[in-house]
Order: C-alpha cells, then structure tokens, then sequence
C-alpha cells in the first residue's frame, strides 16, 4: 500500500468516526458529510474495538491502585482467579465484541438517528468506567450504577463535542494498543504460569537429612469430640492411635475462637491481636511465618486449605508456600473464569449463582478432606520438589457447619436417615435461631458434626497411609491441632465466634516426632497455646538459634529440665473481637456484643466480656465451666492478678 492510499484510509476512517460522534462538525472533513449525522459501521466498530482494548488495563489498573491504598478485604475478592491479571483485558475484549456486535446491528437498522448515536456512545464509555468503580469497594450496586452513569454522560458528551480529535486518538492509537494489550496479556500470563517453578528454583539448598514438617489443623473441632480426649464414641480411630504415638496435650487452647486469627497466630507465633489478622483484615506482612521461615531453609512447602474462605490467600496465610490452593476456581484457567474476571459478569455471575441458576463451571468445588489429600500428595510427586524435606500444611474444614458429609458416605452416629428436610436445616444451620429448633434437630446436628470428623478421621488415615507406603512418613515430624471448637447448648451457644467458653477454646494438639526424640504415649496436663507450634517446630528441627518465632517450644515438656531453674509462669491469651461493642446485641452471643479476652493461669480460667464483666472457673475442680467464682470474696486476689496480667499481654494493642 502507497504512502497516499494509507493516508485516504486513514482520513476516511476519521470522516467515519466524526460522521459518527455526531460532531457539528466545522472541519473539512466534517463538511463532506451528510447533515443527518450518518453513523457509519467502521466508526462503530473501531471505536467500539478502542474501547475494549482501553476498559482492560484501565481495569486492571484501578483494581491494582485500590490494592495499594484499600487493604480492606471484601468476600467477593476471596474468589478473584489467580489469573485475574491477564484475564481481565481478555474478558473487556469479549464484552465489547458483544457490545460492538449488537451496536452495528442497530446502527445498521438506523443509520441516520442521532439519538442511536448518542446512546452507543454513553453505551462504550458505561462499559467501561462501570469495571472500574466496582473497584471501590462497600458501595451498594444502585451507587455504583449512578456513578458510572454521571461520568459516562459527561465523556460521551465530550466526545461528541470533540468528535475530530477523538477520531484522531482512536485512529493513532489502535495499533498501539492492540501491541500493548498482547504484551501485557503475554508477559503477565507467562509470569502467573511460572510463579511456582521460579519459588520453586530460588529455593536455597536444605540442610542434608533434614526431617520434613507435617502441620495438619482439624477446623473447628474441639478436644472433646476426640476418642484420645475420652469421648464416648469411636470418632477418631486414626487420631487415637497417632496420639498413642507422641504427645498429646490435655488442655491446649487455641488463640482466638475463629479460623483466621488461630491460623495466623499458629503460623506466626503472636498472640491474635498482633497478627493484625481479623474480618476484612490481612496478616501483617512484617511478620513472619512459617513457611516463610522454612522455605529460607530450603524447605518445599505446600499448603491445602479445606477452608477456602478464611484461610484464603488473600488474608496473606500463604506467604511462604511455593503451592498454596484455597478455592478450587481460584486458579482454572476457563472461558467462564476469563469472562468472570471482569468486574461486571463477576457480578451477574455471582447474583446468577446465588438464585440458583446452574452455569457451566460456575459453582465451586467442595473442599472436603479427601480433595485436600489428594491435592497434597500430587504436590509431593510434583518434579518441582525436587527431592527438598517438605513442609506440608493442610487444612481440613469438614466439622466446619452444614456438617454435611459428601455424596456418597453415610452416616454412622446420626440416629436416622438425612432427609432433604434435614439437609435443608443444616445448610442454614449458623443462621438458623436454635431456639427455634426441636430437641431432634439439635440433636441430629450434634450426630451429624459428629459423622463429619469420623469421616474427616478416615481421610486422615488414608493420607497418612499414602505417606507411610511412600517412605516419607518415617523421617516426619507431625503436628495436629484443632483451631477452635463448637459450642453445642453450652451457656446456652451454639457454633464458634461466640464466646471464650471451653468449647470453643480447647482444641486437641498431639505431636508425633519419635526420630525428633519426641516421646511416645506422654500427656501434658499443663495448659499451653497454639501460639508456641512455630517455636516448637523449629526446635524440633534444630534451627533454634535462628528463630524468629515468639513464644516457647512445647518441648520443654519433655526434654530434661534444669533442676535450678525458677518455674516460669506463662498466661494462656484467648481473644475474639470481631465486633465492636453494640447495646442492639444484648440478646446474642457474648462475642457478638463486643471484643472479649480469656486467660489461664494458676489454674484457672479468666474471663472479660465487652461490657467489662468479668468471670472466673477453677480448671480442675469445674472444667465444664459451670460455676462462676468471680463474686467470691476469695477470688478477689485472683481477679486483680488476672487484670494485671492481661494489661501486660496486651499492652501495646
């Protein structure tokens, strides 16, 4: 093509667009079209392809930009795909080849109807600015709605009124972001792809025969649900015999009564409140964890959350891990993924999802135990391994509410058969007044919590199982624990994130490491915290000189003791404060009225509610927690201690 042939196109193509921003037009060009504003298909269609390759990275964009000044944590953003990056350009492509599919078509019918233009316009820039205030989070959809339509009428406006120049942008710039939209989608698919293996090769050499770490967390269960705790039924059998091989530890009590601020606290140490981990809230990114600790030790580390949604990786539980998974759809590469990566289907899909519409992929996929397995054994055989001591974490959320076992298990402990009716019922269970609810229902709820840990029990097994037929069981150190319990009528509570009483706070917590010199059948009466899992762990392993973590290592309970060292005194901390205080919740859980703390000490069991009430329970004389000392003249020294103690924990809260 001659220099003077692109030129024509390339002018006639801007006579094209002005024709279609309906500009008055005084320019030459604009003379030579028709008064009646025809609105011409290449206009539309350019226009409409400029738009499509803008709305992506504009996107992108501002998602990045409120990431960086908005560290809130909305639940929508639990399920964005890794992906997101590369997809979002991908799906604003998609959108606007519909849009500009369906624009033509009017125009086509009604070629000279300034009114067709001036909607396909405000049409363009509404598809495009919309993505972006959906990136300002807590705004109801009607606000969203009328923001973007304000801004789109105000640049459609300008665009007609500026038609020549803006024909001129779209002109110039195509080629440019057509080379920039493939870069971009090119460069940052190619990094997302090869995240894990550079992790993977950037990991330094391990120390040789180093044991590998497995962290098994049991959610939401309590001690007493286990047979190895002296519950009547046969739930655990696997748990029991692995605790007949280690230690188990009689009164271990969980950090917070929630799933985030345990986990944070177990992988990093602190106490829940210095985690910074809480609703909407991430963990401080200037503490360290774990993983992150194992892997500058040259540790493979893997983590498998059942709990997809708070031990999602954007509360930052992550960090550390070279494989992590929470959502199964969080990482599928998909049409419907790519098309939901867009701030507006995400939302259509989701309001379609929740009224029941089935979509192709669109629902996510259970994460019950035996998904966790296998996710974490196919992680081992992966090459990227590399034959490094592995750090493994799992996550099994199955005695976690409906306490509904998967398609095709039955049910051993509930006394009939589980109607859809029953089903129904637990699906609704944490929002359904238990008040409401009959004597078998209450009871069928218990059976079935029940069910779920025998079968999260036999998942338990069959992994183990899978480890000890690879030889890698033998050189392994193990940990398992509970992150919070259940209340089941307790103090009248029923569920967790509801009160500091025992069943939500004592959690089992068995360590099996016979090569680590971890002894075989012992029990620790002694009450400790999860907080001391990190020390523990790198005790264990060897590598105490260099630990970052805070608190003691449990090993202290069976390593030999220094015959001139003074008794150290250490208060157990459990805290919720997932609401602020709120006199409209006077009839609710004592958690939902406001922040509450818990200590141990001195055997026994200190309790502060939000309106500064205070309750205390012997932990040996009364561990059902039932009779309350606290208006006791003689406990009147111990409440004063407690006090103390707790402005000193908490201090610099």
């Amino acid at each position: 093509m001659t220099r003077s042939t692109t030129k024509g196109a390339t002018a006639f193509a801007r006579r094209e667009f002005v024709a279609a921003a309906g500009s008055s037009g005084e320019t030459e060009n604009a003379v030579a079209i028709p008064r009646e504003h025809r609105l011409g298909l290449i206009a539309t269609i350019a226009t409409g392809f400029w738009f499509g390759l803008v709305a992506g990275p504009l996107e992108v964009a501002a998602i990045l930009i409120r990431d960086a000044i908005d560290p809130r944590i909305m639940p929508e953003l639990l399920r964005v795909n890794r992906n997101w990056i590369w997809m979002a350009p991908l799906a604003n492509l998609a959108i606007f080849a519909a849009a500009t599919a369906i624009a033509s078509l009017i125009v086509a019918i009604r070629p000279r109807s300034t009114l067709v233009l001036r909607w396909v316009v405000f049409g363009y820039c509404f598809l495009t600015i919309l993505p972006v205030a959906f990136a300002i989070q807590g705004m109801y959809v009607l606000a969203y709605l009328a923001i973007t339509a304000g801004v789109a009428a105000f640049l459609a406006r300008r665009i007609r009124e500026r038609s020549t120049e803006f024909g001129r942008v779209v002109t110039l710039s195509l080629p440019v972001l057509i080379a920039f939209d493939a870069i971009f989608i090119g460069i940052t698919y190619r990094r997302v792809q090869t995240a894990e293996e550079i992790a993977a090769a950037s990991l330094p050499p391990a120390k040789p025969a180093s044991p590998n770490v497995l962290l098994i967390v049991l959610d939401t269960v309590r001690a007493d649900a286990l047979g190895a705790y002296g519950y009547n039924r046969d739930t655990t059998p696997n748990l029991d015999r692995l605790a007949r091989r280690g230690v188990r530890f009689e009164q271990a009590r969980a950090t917070a009564d929630w799933t985030l601020p345990s986990h944070a606290s177990i992988f990093t140490g602190k106490w829940a409140f210095e985690t910074g981990a809480n609703v909407g809230a991430a963990l401080d990114r200037s503490i360290p964890t774990l993983a992150e600790f194992l892997s500058s030790e040259g540790y493979a580390t893997g983590g498998f959350a059942g709990n997809a949604f708070y031990c999602n990786a954007r509360f930052g539980l992550d960090r550390g891990f070279v494989r992590y998974y929470d959502y199964a759809e969080n990482r599928k590469i998909s049409t419907f993924e790519i098309l939901k990566s867009n701030g507006i289907l995400f939302r259509l899909f989701d309001l379609a999802i929740w009224w029941g519409v089935a979509i192709p992929g669109g629902n996510c996929e259970g994460r019950f135990a035996d998904t966790v397995d296998r996710e974490a054994l196919d992680w081992l055989s992966s090459p990227r391994r590399d034959g490094r001591p592995f750090f493994a974490f799992l996550n099994y959320t199955d005695a976690h509410d409906p306490f509904l076992l998967p398609e095709g298990n039955s049910y051993q402990f509930v006394n009939e058969p589980v109607s859809e009716s029953d089903k129904a019922m637990l699906k609704t269970w944490f929002d359904i007044p238990k008040s409401q609810l009959s004597d078998r229902e209450l009871e069928l709820a218990r059976d079935a919590y029940d069910d779920c840990i025998a079968y999260m029990d036999k998942q338990l097994g069959v992994y183990l199982e899978e480890l000890e037929r690879r030889g890698e069981l033998k050189n392994t150190a193990i940990v398992i624990a509970g992150d919070h319990g259940e209340m089941w009528g307790e103090h009248q509570v029923y569920g967790h994130s509801k009160s500091l009483y025992r069943g939500e706070t004592r959690v089992p917590l068995i360590i099996v490491a016979p090569e680590r010199g971890v002894p075989a059948g012992r029990v620790v009466a002694d009450p400790v915290s999860l907080r001391d899992i990190p020390a523990t762990v790198v005790d264990l392993l060897g590598l105490e000189d260099r630990s970052p973590f805070p608190g003691r290592s449990l090993a202290r309970f069976w390593k030999p003791k220094d015959p001139n060292a003074l008794p150290e005194e250490d208060p157990i901390l459990t805290e919720v404060s997932i609401r602020e205080r709120n006199l409209d919740f006077e009839s609710c859980p004592p958690a939902w009225q406001g922040p509450m703390k818990s200590l141990i000490a001195d055997g026994k069991v200190y309790i502060r509610n939000s309106d500064g009430r205070e309750e205390l329970y012997d932990l040996a004389a009364d561990p059902r927690e039932e009779r309350d000392l606290s208006a006791l003249p003689s406990s009147r020294a111990a409440i004063v201690k407690f006090r103390t103690q707790l402005e000193q924990i908490t201090k610099h809260q």
